[in-house]
């Protein structure tokens, strides 16, 4: 957990970026792109949290 320490003084611990890219949705294929980027991502070889993406548990892929 140590590389995970704050240094900001409203939390202990820090995972994510906080400037995170933002990436303007500009027509329907971009959008299916994201969406299928978020839902694919539990199931990546990196994570291999499920084996498909509906029984990842936070996932709306369902």
């Amino acid at each position: 957990m140590k590389n995970y320490i704050s240094t900001q003084n409203d939390r202990a611990y820090h995972f994510w970026e906080r400037r995170a890219r933002t990436i303007k949705i500009k027509s329907k294929e971009i959008t299916i792109k994201k969406l299928n980027y978020i839902h694919n991502n539990p199931v990546q070889v990196k994570w291999k949290l499920v084996s498909l993406p509906e029984e990842y548990q936070f996932s709306s892929a369902k």
